[in-house]
């Protein structure tokens, strides 16, 4: 089976559904992660991050 799973943010996956993709990598499965935002704004107090 091929897994795919989309994330918004950057943890969002790790804080969601990482120990089922774990468990499905463990079976053999082919998982994948697409992070569909380039991270640059991820706190409310923190300052952007500037690509360079």
């Amino acid at each position: 089976m091929k897994v795919m799973a989309f994330e918004a943010h950057s943890d969002d996956i790790e804080l969601s559904c990482a120990g089922t993709l774990a468990k499905y990598k463990a079976q053999g499965h082919e998982v994948a992660i697409v992070c569909v935002t380039n991270g640059e704004v991820g706190s409310p107090t923190l300052p952007k991050r500037r690509n360079r």
